[in-house]
């Protein structure tokens, strides 16, 4: 099945743990969250080698994913801290 504005021949995929959907889903109130947690699952799986992970400069570098977050009241960095914050401390 496709999905409108997916193209039929775009065959890659990234995987989110199902605890994703079990635990974390639930517990999220607010979209910039969720497009954060989703932007880092994307990330991660696009990574190479043993080791995965993610700076916070490296989420203050994409520039793209910056301008999407919508809370235009808080500043891009105190928002991504707080939700990185809330996140570890789940």
């Amino acid at each position: 099945m496709t999905l409108p504005g997916f193209p039929e021949d775009n065959s890659t995929q990234i995987h989110i743990p199902e605890q994703f959907f079990r635990q974390v889903l639930f517990e999220i109130d607010n979209l910039d969250e969720l497009k954060l947690t989703l932007y880092i699952f994307w990330r991660l799986d696009r990574m190479e080698g043993p080791v995965h992970y993610i700076r916070f400069t490296h989420l203050l570098e994409d520039s793209k994913f910056i301008q999407s977050i919508h809370n235009k009241d808080c500043f891009t960095t105190n928002l991504l801290i707080r939700f990185s914050a809330s996140a570890v401390n789940s």
